[in-house]
Protein backbone atom coordinates (compact mmCIF):
# COMPACT_ATOMS: atom_id res chain seq x y z
CA UNK A 1 0.00 0.00 0.00
CA UNK A 2 1.32 3.48 -1.00
CA UNK A 3 0.03 7.33 -0.09
CA UNK A 4 1.05 10.69 -0.91
CA UNK A 5 1.20 12.87 1.44
CA UNK A 6 1.30 16.55 1.48
CA UNK A 7 2.84 18.07 3.33
CA UNK A 8 5.64 15.76 5.21
CA UNK A 9 8.47 15.92 7.40
CA UNK A 10 10.99 13.85 6.50
CA UNK A 11 14.19 13.58 9.25
CA UNK A 12 14.63 17.40 9.99
CA UNK A 13 13.51 18.90 6.21
CA UNK A 14 9.96 19.27 5.02
CA UNK A 15 8.69 18.84 1.47
CA UNK A 16 5.42 19.51 -0.31
CA UNK A 17 4.83 15.77 -0.63
CA UNK A 18 6.11 12.26 0.18
CA UNK A 19 5.01 9.17 -0.53
CA UNK A 20 4.81 6.65 2.27
CA UNK A 21 4.94 2.97 1.55
CA UNK A 22 3.52 0.08 3.77
CA UNK A 23 4.76 -3.57 3.34
CA UNK A 24 3.54 -6.57 5.16
CA UNK A 25 4.46 -10.16 5.17
CA UNK A 26 4.36 -13.47 7.07
CA UNK A 27 7.26 -14.62 7.86
CA UNK A 28 9.07 -17.59 10.35
CA UNK A 29 9.58 -16.35 13.91
CA UNK A 30 10.43 -19.22 15.32
CA UNK A 31 12.49 -22.45 13.81
CA UNK A 32 11.98 -24.98 17.05
CA UNK A 33 8.07 -24.34 16.74
CA UNK A 34 7.68 -23.13 13.03
CA UNK A 35 5.60 -19.95 14.75
CA UNK A 36 4.68 -17.67 12.27
CA UNK A 37 4.76 -13.49 12.42
CA UNK A 38 3.70 -10.40 10.61
CA UNK A 39 6.16 -8.46 9.92
CA UNK A 40 5.78 -4.78 8.70
CA UNK A 41 7.66 -1.89 6.66
CA UNK A 42 7.19 1.54 6.51
CA UNK A 43 9.15 3.50 3.80
CA UNK A 44 8.89 7.50 3.19
CA UNK A 45 10.43 9.69 0.45
CA UNK A 46 10.14 12.86 -0.64
CA UNK A 47 8.02 12.88 -4.43
CA UNK A 48 9.90 16.10 -5.15
CA UNK A 49 13.22 16.27 -5.01
CA UNK A 50 12.73 12.62 -5.88
CA UNK A 51 15.43 10.24 -3.53
CA UNK A 52 14.81 7.01 -2.79
CA UNK A 53 12.66 5.93 0.10
CA UNK A 54 13.65 5.53 3.71
CA UNK A 55 12.91 3.13 6.40
CA UNK A 56 10.42 5.12 8.79
CA UNK A 57 10.27 1.60 11.62
CA UNK A 58 9.74 -1.72 11.30
CA UNK A 59 8.35 -4.33 13.40
CA UNK A 60 6.63 -7.77 14.14
CA UNK A 61 3.39 -8.34 15.10
CA UNK A 62 3.92 -12.22 17.04
CA UNK A 63 2.89 -14.52 20.07
CA UNK A 64 5.53 -14.99 22.25
CA UNK A 65 4.08 -16.12 25.88
CA UNK A 66 0.76 -18.42 24.53
CA UNK A 67 1.35 -22.38 24.68
CA UNK A 68 1.23 -23.54 22.23
CA UNK A 69 2.57 -20.57 20.53
CA UNK A 70 -0.04 -18.65 17.97
CA UNK A 71 0.49 -18.35 14.66
CA UNK A 72 0.10 -15.03 12.69
CA UNK A 73 -0.68 -15.07 8.88
CA UNK A 74 -2.00 -14.06 5.86
CA UNK A 75 -1.58 -10.05 6.25
CA UNK A 76 -2.88 -6.81 4.52
CA UNK A 77 -2.63 -3.06 5.93
CA UNK A 78 -3.84 0.21 4.19
CA UNK A 79 -2.61 4.19 5.35
CA UNK A 80 -5.13 6.90 6.58
CA UNK A 81 -4.50 10.61 5.97
CA UNK A 82 -2.35 10.83 8.76
CA UNK A 83 -0.19 8.22 7.98
CA UNK A 84 -1.78 5.45 10.77
CA UNK A 85 -1.66 1.95 9.38
CA UNK A 86 -4.41 -0.25 9.98
CA UNK A 87 -3.16 -4.43 9.38
CA UNK A 88 -5.24 -7.35 9.59
CA UNK A 89 -4.49 -10.44 9.33
CA UNK A 90 -5.20 -14.09 10.61
CA UNK A 91 -4.41 -15.75 14.51
CA UNK A 92 -4.82 -19.15 15.48
CA UNK A 93 -3.24 -22.08 15.81
CA UNK A 94 -4.03 -26.65 16.27
CA UNK A 95 -6.02 -25.73 19.09
CA UNK A 96 -7.44 -21.85 19.32
CA UNK A 97 -9.84 -21.53 16.70
CA UNK A 98 -8.42 -19.28 13.60
CA UNK A 99 -10.13 -15.45 13.94
CA UNK A 100 -9.65 -12.00 11.89
CA UNK A 101 -7.32 -9.60 14.29
CA UNK A 102 -6.73 -5.73 13.77
CA UNK A 103 -4.11 -3.71 15.28
CA UNK A 104 -2.65 0.14 14.31
CA UNK A 105 -0.03 1.84 13.86
CA UNK A 106 0.30 5.36 14.32
CA UNK A 107 3.22 7.95 12.03
CA UNK A 108 5.67 7.49 14.88
CA UNK A 109 5.38 3.77 15.12
CA UNK A 110 3.18 3.07 18.31
CA UNK A 111 2.22 -0.12 17.75
CA UNK A 112 -1.00 -1.40 19.61
CA UNK A 113 -1.52 -4.75 20.95
CA UNK A 114 -3.34 -6.38 18.21
CA UNK A 115 -7.21 -7.33 18.90
CA UNK A 116 -9.45 -10.28 17.81
CA UNK A 117 -12.25 -8.68 15.75
CA UNK A 118 -14.53 -12.01 15.46
CA UNK A 119 -14.68 -14.77 17.90
CA UNK A 120 -14.49 -18.57 16.11
CA UNK A 121 -15.77 -20.04 18.91
CA UNK A 122 -16.78 -23.61 18.44
CA UNK A 123 -14.43 -24.27 15.17
CA UNK A 124 -12.89 -27.64 15.18
CA UNK A 125 -9.17 -26.45 14.52
CA UNK A 126 -7.84 -29.90 13.78
CA UNK A 127 -9.25 -29.66 10.55
CA UNK A 128 -5.97 -27.46 9.01
CA UNK A 129 -8.14 -24.92 7.15
CA UNK A 130 -7.85 -21.50 8.71
CA UNK A 131 -8.98 -17.71 7.34
CA UNK A 132 -7.48 -18.00 4.30
CA UNK A 133 -8.00 -14.48 2.96
CA UNK A 134 -8.09 -11.28 5.07
CA UNK A 135 -8.43 -7.70 3.81
CA UNK A 136 -8.18 -3.75 4.94
CA UNK A 137 -9.19 -0.76 3.00
CA UNK A 138 -9.39 2.53 3.80
CA UNK A 139 -13.08 4.50 3.76
CA UNK A 140 -13.19 7.47 1.33
CA UNK A 141 -13.42 9.23 4.72
CA UNK A 142 -9.81 8.76 5.04
CA UNK A 143 -9.75 8.03 8.50
CA UNK A 144 -11.71 5.07 8.51
CA UNK A 145 -10.18 1.60 8.15
CA UNK A 146 -12.33 -1.48 6.75
CA UNK A 147 -11.58 -4.78 6.93
CA UNK A 148 -13.07 -8.48 6.47
CA UNK A 149 -11.63 -12.22 7.35
CA UNK A 150 -12.85 -15.57 7.19
CA UNK A 151 -13.16 -17.51 10.59
CA UNK A 152 -15.30 -21.08 11.32
CA UNK A 153 -18.40 -20.21 13.41
CA UNK A 154 -19.66 -24.00 14.39
CA UNK A 155 -17.17 -27.25 15.05
CA UNK A 156 -16.79 -28.84 11.69
CA UNK A 157 -15.47 -31.90 10.59
CA UNK A 158 -14.35 -33.76 7.17
CA UNK A 159 -13.71 -30.50 5.70
CA UNK A 160 -10.93 -31.35 3.50
CA UNK A 161 -11.90 -28.16 0.80
CA UNK A 162 -12.55 -27.85 -2.89
CA UNK A 163 -9.44 -30.19 -4.13
CA UNK A 164 -12.11 -32.93 -3.90
CA UNK A 165 -15.22 -31.45 -4.92
CA UNK A 166 -16.61 -31.04 -1.76
CA UNK A 167 -17.80 -27.80 -0.18
CA UNK A 168 -18.30 -28.56 3.89
CA UNK A 169 -17.20 -25.67 5.51
CA UNK A 170 -18.99 -23.32 6.18
CA UNK A 171 -16.97 -19.76 6.73
CA UNK A 172 -18.09 -17.01 8.53
CA UNK A 173 -17.20 -13.52 6.55
CA UNK A 174 -16.25 -10.71 9.32
CA UNK A 175 -16.51 -7.45 8.29
CA UNK A 176 -15.51 -4.33 10.69
CA UNK A 177 -14.45 -1.23 10.82
CA UNK A 178 -11.23 0.42 12.81
CA UNK A 179 -11.90 4.58 13.19
CA UNK A 180 -9.85 6.16 16.25
CA UNK A 181 -13.27 7.71 17.91
CA UNK A 182 -15.53 4.21 17.36
CA UNK A 183 -13.69 2.19 20.68
CA UNK A 184 -13.31 -0.43 18.86
CA UNK A 185 -9.73 0.93 16.82
CA UNK A 186 -6.82 -1.23 18.99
Amino acid sequence: MSKNISPCTEGRVSYTSCEYMAVTQTIQEDNTTQRTGVRYYTLAGPVSPSTAPTLVYQGDFQDVGSTPALFYWMPSNAIDKNQNIGYTFSVGNGTTDPSPYMARIDLLGTESTPAVTASATGADASDNIWGEYVSVSIDPDNVTFWGTGEYFDTTQTQCPGEQNNQTTCKWQTQIFNCYKGNGFCP
